[in-house]
């Protein structure tokens, strides 16, 4: 509605990466450069797909995965909600089984991770609890500059998922 109403926010979107848990099964749904992860046994693997120009030019062939990041083009959105009346939006279905960690995060934290070494080891802890915002804090103290969202879920024993706490941070 602020991009309708608004003429200097004309053009302006918002990304959305949703997790949506029914019994032990995880259904996102994904637009923009937002992510999921989920670590499961030790491995962090990357569920969704980054929305932004450097992604498709790497997926082309046009540019290196090690260039993407620092590409003039890797803030530039493909894929936005609220910038057009409709927009395609990944899905995914998939199986939770205890004890994975579900880590849902705008780039304004990817963007000050070394790795997805750095992030696993953070995610590879017991008490999931302070995660969130050790998170947003690592990403600050590295001069995080746009919002940071964090959610974490870890999929309990019982196959009840928890969300154990979610930080936002907006400038």
């Amino acid at each position: 509605d602020m991009a309708c109403n608004d003429p200097d926010c004309r053009g302006m979107g918002t990304t959305l990466t949703m997790l949506l848990v029914v019994n032990n099964k995880g259904i996102m749904a994904h637009v923009g450069d937002s992510r999921l992860y989920i670590l499961r046994n030790g491995e962090l693997h990357l569920l969704s797909n980054d929305h932004t120009l450097a992604n498709e030019l790497v997926h082309l062939g046009s540019l290196e995965p090690s260039q993407a990041e620092h590409s003039r083009f890797a803030g530039v959105l493909t894929r936005s909600v609220g910038h057009q009346e409709s927009v395609q939006v990944d899905t995914l279905l998939f199986d939770l089984f205890p004890d994975d960690t579900c880590l849902l995060c705008s780039d304004g934290l990817t963007n000050y991770l070394d790795d997805s070494d750095e992030l696993r080891e953070l995610l590879c802890v017991e008490d999931t609890a302070g995660v969130p915002e050790r998170l947003v804090n690592l990403a600050t103290s590295r001069g995080g500059s746009d919002n940071i969202t964090v959610v974490v879920l870890r999929v309990q024993e019982t196959d009840e998922p928890v969300v154990v706490n979610a930080v936002n941070r907006k400038l």
